[in-house]
């Protein structure tokens, strides 16, 4: 996690070891060759090839993630779309620390993949590239965002998950021969409970081994590994990562993480594999590929525990529970970036073919995700009591009248409609599922009552809004700007009677969305008029339930293009 003082000097510790012994650090070569860059053979110095500025709010700021049009474009060509999905969600959430960022290029500048006097005129190291300021976006803060950014391609999180089968002594003990024997900087990320109290993760840089002896909160270490941390200007004895002689037991003084401490912290990557480093990268970028199987992934953003995971299976249109999910198939994590506000943590699933049901043991707030080789789920429920999932595209849940949303986003090829991303939102449901099918989409539902429906693909963006009193509907496309929507009035299984529809922005209904749209929210938000059921749906752009001038604000801001979407 970034750190949160607001300090911008930071004191440099040089505790001793205990009993000092003949020290030899090893500092590394960068050998790794990639088919777009040549690595240099310079070791890893702190004074040249750290960051002269922390991974701090004082720095970054604390909107969304910055990132150039012309990056961001440079990302998105190279991601798949579900990659592509998460990786907006993420930019969107607002700055939570731009670690992963600031390790992957400094290990990259120090393999001279980054070149520091292509950079900024005049220097040679990245120790020399001036700060970025919060209040500007620069080209600097753009590069570290756009690395950031990349944790959150496949490859990466399918290292991190297959690392989460292995036992950390040997990642670590990997990680200590590899270094000892001359090897690259290596990037390192590490989650489980931070400061002893607070669930998130972070990154660093590895770049040698020192031996000795230490006691580190009643742990005997051997060795420690010499890291740069990038929430920090100087080196910090702390922030070492410190073994004891097998490698079985870790720790890391200035986070009270590691097995010391807890046993569900983690070393989530070790790797000093440049083509994995800079997959998708912006300089030189790389094409990572592993023969490893995809690893499933169902996401919680919850401190809640108290639930069950079980695996399900389809049997002539029925779902039936094929059994609960072994101990040795599920692996729980949490992210490489957090602050202290942050309660997400990730649930791997081995079996990437099965259906997998969450069960809550009492009705509460749920936001649970779930990845697949080739589409990802997203549920959010005000009072849900279940959610289920299968790899094909079928979605269900159950709640106790909770307001509900459910998005899905499917890789090229894999939808059946012209948009990757097709979703439903709406309120006072107990039961609602959603269902690809060559159609479109079937949804059912106990209250179908002004529904709201999106669906986006990389140029398009279109809403629709829609009552009905049937239970099941038919959602489809009727051309690649037009969401259509019709029902099975009868209950015979065909979807015989097409409903009016609304679109999202569009309150007067002239079928355009302009400034004239907006002044009937902000009269509506004054008393000045009153918004009818279908418009107050219409009205609540931002999805929050209510009608504020901050939906005409955001409203007004996507007339005069500021936004590409409501």
């Amino acid at each position: 996690p970034p750190v949160t003082t607001t300090s911008a000097k930071t004191t440099t510790t040089t505790e001793p070891p205990v009993t000092t012994t003949t020290t030899t650090t090893t500092t590394t070569t960068s050998t790794t060759e990639t088919s777009s860059s040549e690595t240099s053979n310079r070791k890893f110095e702190y004074e040249k090839d750290t960051w002269v500025f922390p991974n701090r709010e004082d720095y970054f700021g604390t909107g969304e993630y910055y990132v150039s049009k012309t990056s961001l474009y440079k990302l998105y060509s190279q991601v798949s779309n579900v990659e592509k999905n998460s990786i907006k969600r993420h930019k969107r959430s607002g700055w939570n620390g731009s670690c992963y960022g600031m390790a992957v290029t400094s290990i990259l500048a120090n393999a001279g993949i980054f070149n520091i006097s292509d950079w900024q005129t005049g220097s040679e190291y990245l120790r020399e590239i001036e700060p970025i300021s919060k209040d500007t976006n620069d080209d600097t803060e753009s590069l570290i965002n756009y690395y950031f950014l990349t944790q959150f391609t496949t490859e990466i999180q399918q290292a991190v998950a297959e690392n989460a089968y292995k036992d950390d002594s040997v990642i670590l003990s990997e990680l200590v021969q590899s270094l000892e024997n001359g090897g690259n900087p290596a990037l390192v990320c590490f989650s489980g409970k931070l400061y002893d109290k607070l669930n998130g993760g972070h990154a660093v840089t590895a770049y040698g081994v020192e031996k000795g002896s230490w006691v580190k909160d009643g742990l005997l270490c051997t060795k420690r590994i010499l890291i740069y941390d990038n929430n920090y200007f100087e080196f910090s004895d702390n922030a070492c990562i410190y073994l004891n002689d097998d490698c079985t037991k870790w720790c890391i003084p200035i986070y009270k993480t590691g097995s010391v401490y807890h046993e569900n912290d983690h070393i989530n990557l070790a790797s000093s594999d440049i083509s994995l480093i800079n997959n998708k990268g912006f300089i030189n970028g790389t094409n990572y590929s592993s023969d490893s199987g995809f690893i499933s992934k169902m996401t919680s953003e919850s401190d809640n525990f108290n639930f069950s995971i079980s695996k399900i299976k389809e049997v002539d249109g029925s779902f039936s529970f094929n059994g609960a999910v072994d101990t040795d198939e599920i692996k729980i994590i949490y992210p490489m970036y957090a602050d202290s506000e942050n309660k997400e943590f990730s649930m791997l699933l081995r079996d990437s073919t099965s259906g997998y049901q969450y069960t809550a043991d009492n009705a509460e707030a749920m936001n649970i995700s779930m990845e697949y080789l080739d589409s990802m789920y997203e549920v959010n429920l005000s009072n849900g009591k279940s959610v289920r999932f299968t790899p094909d595209g079928y979605v269900d849940i159950e709640a106790d009248i909770s307001s509900f949303e459910i998005k899905s986003t499917f890789n090229e090829d894999m939808c059946n409609l012209p948009w990757y991303t097709v979703g439903v939102s709406g309120k006072y449901a107990d039961s609602v599922k959603f269902e690809q099918t060559e159609q479109g989409f079937v949804m059912s539902g106990d209250n179908l009552v002004n529904i709201i429906v999106r669906a986006n693909s990389d140029d398009i963006n279109t809403s629709a809004v829609f009552s009905t009193s049937a239970e099941k509907v038919l959602i489809y496309s009727i051309d690649e700007k037009t969401i259509g929507v019709s029902a099975d009035t009868d209950g015979n299984g065909s979807f015989e009677t097409e409903l009016e529809t609304g679109s999202m922005g569009d309150i007067d209904g002239d079928g355009n969305i302009t400034s004239a749209d907006a002044l009937k929210i902000l009269q509506s938000v004054t008393n000045l008029s009153q918004l009818d059921d279908m418009q107050s749906c219409l009205a609540d752009i931002d999805g929050d339930g209510m009608v504020t001038s901050a939906d005409a604000l955001r409203l007004l801001q996507y007339t005069v293009g500021l936004y590409d979407e409501l």
